[in-house]
């Protein structure tokens, strides 16, 4: 058994020589160090007290007495606190992610989409829209099953957030039907973005069993005009999508083309 092993065994001190590293602690000091295992009432070691010099096995450590409770103390409320912030995090995450493709939801563009339109507004700087919907996806479905149909969405999710910016903000907007918010760009560079995620798309390859398909999608692109609202800004790109998919679909249609 190593130094490291008896750390999470002992119930007391346990003198670890020079040099010996533990991960998040690398390394204690150039000469040896007792180390004094706190453990919570399950038992689980919360953390260690790390003290100069080696102490002899079995012999009391006059201080460690009166500190070892009220350390151990405090490493539990650190315990706790760590696990709520984690069950936030987590509940956050399930009220603003889409559990399918990881995108976030229609609640989260609503929160932070209002936000965008009044910095666009107050600030003056650009913002555009992305409406992207996958063509004949119920043909995906019927062909392959829903299952597969589940798994074109997380891979076209995925290649979406390939192309796209961390401080976007992609979106699953619907069914098959998926949002980007793009912050500081005009719709020039919007559609460029669009077009670039529309080839990756249909050149991409799918693979179930064995056989490998190719799906397209076709885009809308709006951009921020004054006096445009989250649900404006929406519609004129959920038109040029529709504009798109009458085109024959697998294409790019922006306001200026309308």
């Amino acid at each position: 058994m190593t130094p490291f092993d008896e750390l999470f065994e002992s119930e007391g001190p346990v003198s670890l020589p020079q040099g010996i590293k533990i991960p998040n602690i690398s390394p204690f000091h150039d000469a040896p160090v007792t180390a004094v295992p706190l453990r919570g009432a399950d038992g689980v070691v919360l953390g260690f007290w790390l003290i100069d010099g080696t102490w002899p096995p079995g012999k009391k450590i006059p201080f460690l007495e009166e500190l070892e409770e009220p350390l151990t103390m405090l490493l539990q409320r650190e315990r706790v606190y760590l696990e709520l912030s984690q069950e936030r995090d987590e509940y956050y995450q399930r009220a603003t992610r889409d559990m399918l493709t990881g995108l976030f939801n229609r609640h989260y563009l609503s929160m932070e989409g209002k936000r965008e339109i009044h910095r666009a507004k107050r600030y003056g700087y650009p913002l555009s829209i992305l409406i992207a919907d996958i063509d004949l996806f119920k043909k995906v479905n019927d062909t392959y099953g829903h299952p597969v149909g589940d798994r074109v969405l997380k891979e076209i999710a995925r290649i979406v957030r390939q192309q796209i910016r961390e401080v976007d903000i992609p979106v699953r907007y619907g069914g098959e039907e998926l949002l980007i918010l793009i912050a500081h760009t005009a719709l020039a560079g919007a559609a460029s973005v669009a077009e670039r995620i529309r080839a990756q798309v249909a050149h991409h390859r799918f693979k179930i069993n064995g056989r490998a398909f190719t799906v397209t999608i076709s885009l809308g692109v709006s951009s921020y005009h004054k006096g445009d609202t989250l649900d404006s800004l929406i519609k004129r790109a959920d038109a040029c999508l529709y504009q798109a998919k009458g085109s024959g679909r697998n294409c790019v249609v922006t306001e200026e083309m309308l």
